[in-house]
C-alpha cells in the first residue's frame, strides 16, 4: 500500500430496519480520527432519490472502500445505483449491518443478529459495525489493505444483488412480510390486465395497502422490525403456519409458468417446477447468528458461477426435510445447477424477489456479474 491515505465512502440508509443514529455517529467519529491515514466521507440517505443525488455529488471521488450501512435491500439498491451513476464499483466493499436481517453480511461474520440489536438499544460500543470501523482505522494506520473474502454478485435485469427467487419463493416472502394471499391474487390479476410499463405502479399500489401486521409494526414505532430476529422469527413462524394450513396450501403450489434456460440450454424437468431460487452464498438466517438454513449449499464453490435451485417438491414436502436444509444437504425432488446465466421467460407477468424487493417482468436474465472483495476482519486475506 502506498503512503497515500486509505480512502472510503460510507453510505448509511436511515430507513433500514436497525439503523441507529448513535451507532452511525460513533462510526463517523472513528473513521475521522486520523485523516492522514484514513480519509473519506460518511453520509446518510432517506430515499432512493436522496441516494442518487448524493452519489452524483461524489462522482469524481473513487474510494478504495465503499461502506454500505443497511440491510440486504440497501446493499442491492446502493450497489445498483453506484454502478449506474459511477459506471463501476469500488474494488473493496464493507458491510455495516443495519438492516432487519443482514444476509449478505453473514459470510464475512459481520452480522451478530439479535445480539447487535440489543447492543444498539443500550448503546453498547462493540456492535459489529463499530468493530468494522475500528478495524478499518487500524489497517489504515498500519498502511495495510483490509483483509477481504470473495463474494459473488448477480445482475438481475440490471439490478445488483446476491440472491433472487421466483414461483413459490416470492409467495412465501409475500406472506413473510405480512401480506395476504388475496392481495397476491389481486396483484396477479391486475398485472395481467396492464401493460409492462404499469407493472411497478400496480405492485406498489397493492404493496402499500395496510394489513394487520403493518398496523402492529406501525403501532410499536417500528420496534418489531428493528428487533431483527424477533421480527424474522415471528414472520417465519407465520409463513410456516400458512404453508401447513390446508386451506392456504394451494396458494403456494401453483407451477412456475415460464421457460427456464440455463447457460443457453432449455431445461424441462420431468416434474413441474414450483420454485426457482438463485444465490451466490449458501445460507439464510433468521436474525439469530447460529440459526441458518442452507437452501443453496454449493453456492460460492465454483468461481464465476451461481447456484440455481429448481424445486419440484411441494413446500409441505420441503418443510418435512428441514433437518437436511439445516445440514446443507441436497433435498429430494430438487435440482441443483451451477451456472453463469439463467433466463426465465413467460407470456404472463412473472413476480420475482430480489433481496428485499419484489419485481415484475415477462423476462428475467440473471447472470454472474463479478466477484466483490468484502472486508472480513475475522478471516483470512483473499
Amino acid at each position: 500500500m502506498s503512503n497515500h491515505p486509505l480512502t472510503y465512502l460510507c453510505i448509511f440508509n436511515t430507513t433500514a430496519g436497525s439503523f441507529s443514529r448513535w451507532e452511525a455517529q460513533r462510526i463517523k467519529e472513528i473513521l475521522n480520527k486520523d485523516p492522514r491515514s484514513l480519509k473519506g466521507e460518511v453520509f446518510a440517505t432517506r430515499s432512493q432519490l436522496d441516494l442518487e443525488a448524493r452519489l452524483r455529488e461524489y462522482a469524481d471521488f473513487y474510494p478504495d472502500i465503499l461502506g454500505i450501512g443497511g440491510g440486504d435491500g440497501t446493499a442491492s439498491q446502493t450497489l445498483t445505483s453506484v454502478y449506474n451513476i459511477w459506471g463501476s464499483l469500488p474494488e473493496i466493499v464493507a458491510p455495516f449491518s443495519m438492516g432487519t436481517v443482514n444476509q449478505w453480511a453473514a459470510p464475512p461474520d459481520l452480522n451478530d443478529g439479535l445480539i447487535d440489536k440489543a447492543k444498539k438499544i443500550v448503546h453498547w460500543p462493540s456492535t459489529k459495525p463499530i468493530q468494522l470501523a475500528k478495524y478499518l482505522l487500524r489497517c489504515a494506520k498500519k498502511k495495510e489493505l483490509p483483509h477481504t473474502q470473495p463474494l459473488d454478485l448477480l445482475d438481475i435485469n440490471g439490478k445488483k444483488g446476491f440472491n433472487t427467487g421466483f414461483g413459490a419463493v416470492p409467495k412465501v416472502l409475500w406472506i413473510y412480510y405480512g401480506k395476504t394471499p388475496e392481495q397476491y391474487h389481486r396483484l396477479e390479476e391486475d398485472l395481467r390486465n396492464n401493460l409492462p410499463q404499469h407493472y411497478s405502479r400496480e405492485l406498489n399500489r397493492i404493496w402499500n395497502e395496510k394489513t394487520l401486521v403493518d398496523l402492529i409494526s406501525d403501532g410499536t414505532g417500528g420496534l418489531l422490525k428493528r428487533s431483527g430476529a424477533v421480527y424474522a422469527l415471528s414472520a417465519a413462524a407465520y409463513s410456516m403456519a400458512s404453508i401447513l394450513d390446508a386451506n392456504r396450501r394451494e396458494f403456494f403450489q401453483g407451477p412456475f409458468e415460464g421457460e427456464i434456460e440455463i447457460d443457453g440450454k432449455k431445461v424441462e424437468p420431468e416434474r413441474l417446477v414450483n420454485a426457482v431460487y438463485v444465490s451466490t452464498y449458501p445460507g439464510v438466517n433468521l436474525g439469530i447468528k447460529w440459526i441458518n438454513l442452507l437452501p443453496a449449499p454449493d453456492a460460492g464453490t465454483e468461481p464465476g458461477k451461481m447456484q440455481i435451485v429448481l424445486c419440484t417438491e411441494s413446500l409441505f414436502g420441503v418443510v418435512n426435510q428441514l433437518p437436511r436444509l439445516f445440514a446443507g444437504e441436497h433435498l429430494e425432488n430438487v435440482q441443483y445447477h451451477s451456472a453463469a446465466k439463467l433466463k426465465l421467460r413467460s407470456e404472463l407477468p412473472l413476480v420475482g424477489h430480489i433481496e428485499a424487493d419484489f419485481v415484475v417482468a415477462k423476462e428475467f436474465i440473471i447472470r454472474y456479474d463479478r466477484t466483490l472483495k468484502v472486508v472480513a476482519p475475522f478471516g483470512k486475506k483473499s
